[in-house]
């Protein structure tokens, strides 16, 4: 063989070990570089979303102090104990104002309920419904914190006038604890 040959695919065989080589280093260089790029978009995204969670959780905690509050206001509207003597004034007062009268007024027993205590009063008024109607927005805007749980209304024969059964609750705070 000529020596030129030989040098000559000797030479063609150096230039492809060295451009595989340094492809191989090219590879194994871009490899890390490229891996790290993809981890560092997976980073930015898990940063993202745990800003995203943290600006979560802070309005949540927001809302929860908000709802919080709320409750101890609320809390702090109901009476401590049942002002029933105040209440059934209030409600002769309203009468007496809406021109209803009062046949019956049947406080029940106090219901202890957890967060509250409730007491049911049962009330039989007549008048015209518009009086009717009057007293019960009387009472639906009382300070006391109450709820019409029944209602019946029935039309007296003969008069222009009606009867209505009513039973309330009251409702007042937890008995402090001992």
């Amino acid at each position: 063989m000529d020596p030129r040959r030989i040098q000559t695919i000797g030479r063609w065989t150096l230039t492809v070990c060295a451009s595989a080589f340094v492809l191989l280093l090219i590879q194994q260089g871009a490899r890390p570089l490229w891996n790290a790029r993809r981890d560092l978009g997976e980073i930015r995204a898990a940063a993202m979303t745990y800003t995203q969670a943290r600006e979560l959780l802070d309005q949540v905690s927001t809302q929860v102090r908000d709802l919080e509050a709320r409750i101890e206001a609320s809390e702090q509207a109901l009476p401590r104990d049942p002002e029933l003597d105040r209440f059934l004034e209030r409600l002769e007062a309203s009468a007496r104002r809406t021109h209803v009268r009062v046949e019956l007024l049947a406080p029940g027993a106090i219901t202890e309920r957890g967060l509250f205590r409730e007491q049911p009063v049962d009330v039989r008024v007549t008048g015209s419904f518009p009086q009717i109607y009057a007293l019960l927005d009387r009472l639906e805007h009382s300070d006391q914190l109450s709820r019409v749980e029944e209602l019946r209304i029935a039309g007296i024969e003969g008069e222009g006038r009606c009867a209505a059964d009513i039973r309330l609750a009251l409702y007042f705070a937890p008995r402090e604890e001992s």
